[in-house]
């Protein structure tokens, strides 16, 4: 009944993601903007990832940290960084971006993991990883001593 109820409630309120089981009593909710990730002006030579596969964010000694792993959507990229970017949101937004190949590449995605650190000040902090077709965002406190 409980699951009715809250599917019930997702409906109405627009969400169409359901909730995720991960551990019996644990559950997680995607976090989903409200808006598409609008395109940015980045390095000559760098393009987005294809993917946004995983975002950990935490604070430590009063700086973000930021580990991200990506996916191209061929062999032959390098260079993968993230990218801060300014956006109207309050959310903190970071592109994942990379060298793109030059000549014939294998036709195989390839993987990155990227780490990023940025000074913080004291608050919550909504984190947002953008690729070239989808996005993933993580809020966490940044308090005295983190």
């Amino acid at each position: 009944m409980r699951k009715l109820v809250l599917a019930g409630v997702l409906a109405l309120g627009g969400c169409t993601t359901a909730f995720n089981e991960i551990d019996e009593g644990t559950r997680v909710v995607p976090l989903v903007s409200a808006q598409p990730s609008k395109p940015n002006a980045i390095r000559p030579g760098y393009a987005p990832l294809m993917t946004i596969d995983q975002l950990y964010a935490w604070c430590e000694y009063d700086t973000l940290k930021l580990q991200v792993t990506a996916t191209a959507m061929s062999g032959g990229w390098r260079d993968a960084r993230l990218n801060r970017i300014t956006t109207q949101s309050d959310a903190l937004t970071y592109e994942a971006v990379a060298v793109r190949p030059k000549g014939s590449v294998s036709q195989t995605l390839q993987r990155f993991t990227m780490t990023y650190q940025d000074p913080m000040t004291r608050g919550v902090a909504r984190v947002r990883v953008v690729g070239q077709s989808n996005e993933m965002s993580a809020t966490i406190f940044i308090g005295k001593g983190c």
